[in-house]
């Protein structure tokens, strides 16, 4: 098995609400680019939600 450093700063991306997050992922970008190319890629997908106060 080959051995990954995972990256020290991993990506994200800050949406106004939930409505802002849903739109992103029905877009054609997300759809074709995220969804279509880059996921199937990973060997491993972990998403967190976090609220601002």
């Amino acid at each position: 098995m080959r051995r990954v450093t995972p990256p020290a700063n991993p990506p994200y991306e800050l949406f106004r609400d939930e409505a802002a997050f849903k739109a992103h992922q029905e877009s054609d970008h997300f759809k074709t680019s995220i969804a279509g190319q880059a996921l199937p890629l990973l060997a491993r997908r972990e998403r967190m939600q976090y609220g601002l106060i």
